[in-house]
């Protein structure tokens, strides 16, 4: 049971209009807020594509990229020491969570 994580970036980004009361200036005003619809799903294979296919199905997004989250090799031209080492704290912090969850998928905003 290999846990693999997939960041999907979803076409389009959102943008809200927020309105705001200000109580010095007793008025109210818009601002616009970004939203983002990207996410990492962590899971076994199986279960990523499954919850990509659900999020999809409820949200009404297209996706638009799917990149794998994973450490680059040594020779790869993208490699990166630093990166490496954060990538890989960040996955064992998935695993950690996805135990604790009882080996459910974890969707998380990026």
């Amino acid at each position: 049971m290999d846990l693999i994580a997939i960041d999907y970036h979803f076409y389009p980004e959102q943008t809200q209009l927020k309105s705001v009361y200000n109580t010095m200036l007793n008025c109210y005003y818009a601002d616009t807020v970004f939203t983002s619809t990207d996410i990492r799903i962590f899971g076994t294979e199986k279960q990523v594509q499954d919850t990509k296919n659900k999020y999809i199905k409820e949200t009404g997004y297209s996706l638009d990229e799917a990149f794998s989250f994973e450490e680059e090799p040594l020779n790869s031209y993208y490699y990166d020491k630093d990166r490496n080492n954060s990538i890989r704290e960040k996955l064992n912090e998935y695993k950690k969570l996805y135990k604790e969850n009882n080996n459910k998928p974890l969707i998380i905003r990026i």
